[in-house]
Protein backbone atom coordinates (compact mmCIF):
# COMPACT_ATOMS: atom_id res chain seq x y z
CA UNK A 1 0.00 0.00 0.00
CA UNK A 2 2.85 2.48 0.35
CA UNK A 3 3.70 2.29 -3.10
CA UNK A 4 0.59 3.53 -4.25
CA UNK A 5 0.63 6.66 -1.85
CA UNK A 6 4.11 7.13 -1.05
CA UNK A 7 3.19 10.47 0.54
CA UNK A 8 1.30 9.14 3.25
CA UNK A 9 3.18 7.27 6.47
CA UNK A 10 1.52 4.20 8.14
CA UNK A 11 1.05 4.63 11.46
CA UNK A 12 -0.36 3.00 14.52
CA UNK A 13 -3.75 4.79 14.52
CA UNK A 14 -4.84 6.90 18.06
CA UNK A 15 -8.26 6.68 19.16
CA UNK A 16 -8.24 10.91 18.60
CA UNK A 17 -6.04 12.38 17.13
CA UNK A 18 -6.13 15.89 15.98
CA UNK A 19 -5.16 16.97 12.56
CA UNK A 20 -5.37 20.81 11.14
CA UNK A 21 -6.56 21.47 7.97
CA UNK A 22 -5.00 20.78 4.64
CA UNK A 23 -3.41 17.69 6.52
CA UNK A 24 -4.01 14.62 5.78
CA UNK A 25 -5.13 11.84 8.12
CA UNK A 26 -2.74 8.58 8.95
CA UNK A 27 -6.06 6.50 9.06
CA UNK A 28 -9.52 5.66 7.96
CA UNK A 29 -12.50 7.23 10.33
CA UNK A 30 -14.97 9.70 10.79
CA UNK A 31 -13.50 13.31 10.36
CA UNK A 32 -15.80 16.05 13.35
CA UNK A 33 -14.96 19.03 14.15
CA UNK A 34 -13.64 20.39 17.09
CA UNK A 35 -16.63 22.03 18.31
CA UNK A 36 -19.10 19.25 16.81
CA UNK A 37 -17.61 17.26 19.30
CA UNK A 38 -19.72 18.13 22.42
CA UNK A 39 -22.86 18.40 20.24
CA UNK A 40 -21.74 14.42 19.51
CA UNK A 41 -21.42 13.67 22.74
CA UNK A 42 -24.44 14.87 24.23
CA UNK A 43 -26.50 13.33 21.29
CA UNK A 44 -24.91 9.50 21.81
CA UNK A 45 -25.79 10.22 25.78
CA UNK A 46 -29.28 11.23 24.71
CA UNK A 47 -30.10 8.57 22.32
CA UNK A 48 -28.71 6.15 25.15
CA UNK A 49 -31.07 7.49 27.44
CA UNK A 50 -34.26 7.85 24.98
CA UNK A 51 -33.16 4.31 24.07
CA UNK A 52 -33.55 3.55 28.33
CA UNK A 53 -36.65 5.26 28.70
CA UNK A 54 -37.79 3.29 25.59
CA UNK A 55 -37.10 0.02 27.27
CA UNK A 56 -38.31 0.88 30.16
CA UNK A 57 -41.90 2.12 28.74
CA UNK A 58 -42.02 -1.13 26.95
CA UNK A 59 -41.21 -3.03 29.86
CA UNK A 60 -44.23 -1.16 32.01
CA UNK A 61 -46.72 -1.95 29.19
CA UNK A 62 -45.79 -5.41 28.51
CA UNK A 63 -46.09 -5.51 32.53
CA UNK A 64 -49.39 -3.92 32.49
CA UNK A 65 -50.68 -5.99 30.01
CA UNK A 66 -49.47 -8.90 31.91
CA UNK A 67 -51.31 -8.16 34.96
CA UNK A 68 -54.55 -7.23 33.30
CA UNK A 69 -54.78 -10.86 31.40
CA UNK A 70 -53.42 -12.46 34.81
CA UNK A 71 -56.19 -10.37 36.66
CA UNK A 72 -58.93 -11.95 33.85
CA UNK A 73 -58.16 -15.58 34.27
CA UNK A 74 -57.85 -15.37 38.19
CA UNK A 75 -61.68 -13.50 37.78
CA UNK A 76 -62.36 -16.53 35.08
CA UNK A 77 -61.53 -19.00 37.48
CA UNK A 78 -63.91 -17.64 40.37
CA UNK A 79 -66.46 -17.05 38.68
CA UNK A 80 -66.32 -20.72 36.90
CA UNK A 81 -65.64 -21.88 40.75
CA UNK A 82 -68.63 -20.68 41.78
CA UNK A 83 -70.78 -21.96 38.92
CA UNK A 84 -69.37 -24.70 40.11
CA UNK A 85 -70.69 -25.20 43.30
CA UNK A 86 -73.74 -23.54 43.11
CA UNK A 87 -74.08 -26.32 39.62
CA UNK A 88 -73.14 -29.20 42.66
CA UNK A 89 -75.62 -27.65 44.74
CA UNK A 90 -78.57 -28.02 42.56
CA UNK A 91 -77.14 -31.24 41.66
CA UNK A 92 -77.09 -32.46 45.27
CA UNK A 93 -80.68 -31.73 45.57
CA UNK A 94 -81.83 -33.51 42.75
CA UNK A 95 -80.29 -36.28 44.24
CA UNK A 96 -82.14 -35.48 47.33
CA UNK A 97 -85.32 -35.23 45.83
CA UNK A 98 -85.27 -38.58 43.73
CA UNK A 99 -83.77 -40.38 46.44
CA UNK A 100 -87.02 -39.64 48.73
CA UNK A 101 -89.36 -40.22 45.93
CA UNK A 102 -87.32 -43.53 45.38
CA UNK A 103 -87.85 -44.66 49.03
CA UNK A 104 -91.29 -43.10 49.03
CA UNK A 105 -92.33 -45.69 45.95
CA UNK A 106 -90.87 -48.73 47.23
CA UNK A 107 -92.20 -48.33 51.23
CA UNK A 108 -95.27 -50.63 51.62
CA UNK A 109 -98.32 -49.20 51.41
CA UNK A 110 -99.91 -50.95 54.60
CA UNK A 111 -102.70 -47.88 55.26
CA UNK A 112 -103.87 -48.33 52.16
CA UNK A 113 -104.08 -52.39 51.77
CA UNK A 114 -106.00 -51.79 55.96
CA UNK A 115 -108.32 -49.46 54.08
CA UNK A 116 -108.86 -51.85 51.34
CA UNK A 117 -109.37 -54.78 53.32
CA UNK A 118 -112.16 -52.53 55.47
CA UNK A 119 -113.78 -51.11 52.75
CA UNK A 120 -113.68 -55.30 51.41
CA UNK A 121 -114.97 -56.57 54.54
CA UNK A 122 -117.87 -54.18 54.89
CA UNK A 123 -118.62 -54.53 51.09
CA UNK A 124 -118.72 -58.34 51.52
CA UNK A 125 -121.12 -57.93 54.86
CA UNK A 126 -123.35 -55.54 53.05
CA UNK A 127 -123.58 -58.25 50.25
CA UNK A 128 -124.10 -60.98 52.87
CA UNK A 129 -126.59 -59.41 54.61
CA UNK A 130 -128.12 -58.32 51.66
CA UNK A 131 -128.23 -61.63 49.87
CA UNK A 132 -129.80 -63.48 53.30
CA UNK A 133 -132.65 -61.08 52.76
CA UNK A 134 -133.81 -61.51 49.54
CA UNK A 135 -133.34 -65.29 50.17
CA UNK A 136 -136.47 -65.11 52.72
Amino acid sequence: MTLLTPGIVQAECAQISPIKKDEVAACDGVLIRSDAVPSVIVNLTSADEKCNLKLKEQQEKSDAWCNAEKLKLVERIRVASELNKKRISIKNDQIAFLTGEIRRLKEPRTGYWIAAGVIAGVGMTVAAAWSLNQVK
